[in-house]
C-alpha cells in the first residue's frame, strides 16, 4: 500500500505535524482563457441578453474591459455568459 495516494498524503502529513518536513501547498490554478483573447474583436452576451461588441482591451481577475463605438465599458466577468469574436477574417 506504499503507493496508495491517501497513504502518501497521510504520511507526508504526518511528518509536517511532527516537524520533519514542510507541509507542500498542493494548488494548481486552472488556466485562465479570457486573457488570450485581449486584443481582439470580440461580442459579449451578458447574462440579462445585452450584446456588447467591441475591443477587449484588458482582463483583471473580476473585470473586462471593452473599448466599444460608444465607448469604454467595464464589465464584471461573472454577469458574461458567452464571448465571441467577431469581425476577425
Amino acid at each position: 500500500m506504499k503507493n496508495d495516494p491517501l497513504n502518501r498524503d497521510f504520511n507526508s502529513l504526518k511528518a509536517a505535524l511532527e516537524g520533519k518536513q514542510p507541509v507542500k501547498q498542493q494548488q494548481k490554478q486552472p488556466r485562465e482563457l479570457l486573457p488570450s483573447w485581449t486584443g481582439r474583436q470580440v461580442q459579449l452576451k451578458m447574462r440579462d441578453g445585452t450584446l456588447i461588441t467591441g475591443l477587449l482591451q484588458s482582463v483583471s481577475n473580476y473585470e473586462a474591459l471593452i473599448q466599444t463605438n460608444e465607448g469604454h465599458a467595464l464589465v464584471m466577468k461573472h454577469a458574461i455568459d458567452e464571448i465571441k469574436e467577431v469581425g476577425g477574417e
